[in-house]
């Protein structure tokens, strides 16, 4: 997982919410949006959601691509 596309290097699930954390600067209602591909299995979206919120992230979203 990569919190941008500028990230060099993938992060696991346990790095997320400590670096979203700090990207937030203590502002927690700041949206994050989480972008996937379709061979992203949908129970680790969840996880980075559940992780995102249990770390006080108050605004999560999912970001669509419309097919068509």
């Amino acid at each position: 997982m990569r919190i941008d596309k500028a990230d060099p290097e993938p992060i696991g699930v346990g790095e997320i919410a400590a670096r979203v954390t700090q990207l937030q600067q203590g502002l927690t209602d700041v949206p994050v949006v989480i972008a996937a591909d379709k061979q992203v299995r949908y129970e680790s979206v969840v996880k980075v959601m559940d992780t995102l919120q249990r770390a006080g992230v108050q605004r999560i979203g999912l970001a669509v691509k419309q097919v068509g």
